[in-house]
Order: C-alpha cells, then sequence, then structure tokens
C-alpha cells in the first residue's frame, strides 16, 4: 500500500489496483488489466504509481487515472517484494536477486 495524490493505492489478489480516496470519498479508479499478474506492493514515484509482477516487469500508472503508461522488465524471474523509492530513484529486486535502480521510466501509449 502507498499513498499520493490524495490516494491510497492497493493491489487487489485479483491483479487489480484501486485508487482509494484518502478523505474516505470512496474509489478514485480502480485498474484490472493487470489481473492475474500476481502483483507485488505498490509505490509512488514522481507522478506515478509501481508495481511489480510475477513475469519480472514493473509497470508504471498516472496516480489520477490509473492509466498504464510505461512498463520495464527486470527479470524473468519475477518480482515478489515491493519496490523502494529513495531521491525519487526506483529500486527493486527480482527473485533471482537482479537488483536494477530506475529513475525515469520510458512513457509508452498504453496498451487498450
Amino acid at each position: 500500500m502507498s499513498e499520493g495524490f490524495g490516494n491510497i493505492y492497493v493491489t487487489g489478489d485479483d491483479g487489480s489496483i484501486t485508487a482509494f480516496e484518502q478523505n474516505g470519498n470512496g474509489v478514485r479508479w480502480a485498474q484490472t488489466i493487470l489481473s492475474n499478474r500476481v502483483l507485488s506492493g505498490t509505490v509512488t514515484q514522481g507522478s506515478y504509481v509501481v508495481v511489480g509482477d510475477f513475469e519480472g516487469y514493473l509497470h508504471w500508472l498516472n496516480q489520477e487515472t490509473g492509466e498504464i503508461v510505461a512498463r520495464h522488465e527486470v527479470d524473468a524471474s519475477g518480482i515478489e517484494s515491493t519496490p523502494t523509492v529513495v531521491d525519487s530513484v526506483l529500486y527493486t529486486q527480482s527473485r533471482d536477486g537482479d537488483l536494477q535502480a530506475i529513475s525515469t521510466p520510458k512513457i509508452v501509449t498504453a496498451e487498450k
């Protein structure tokens, strides 16, 4: 679970990511495109919320809309632990021990 832009971001067991409004007014958005990808916990990096998955990809979502704006493959062994952000740099480690530091994701057009 992480927070940013007035939201609390949570991953579900089904692979969904939900942005709950911190003021208690309900759900701002929910993203289900990553269903069944066994997601890590969420972390915020700048304007994005980031999760890892069992195939070793990181996914950056727009904090305001939930739209996926970038992806990066770390390692095919998968990502279980929640990435960490320190001084705007995202750190993640794969199951096989590959450690990567990413300062700015390459923004891509989201899949529909």
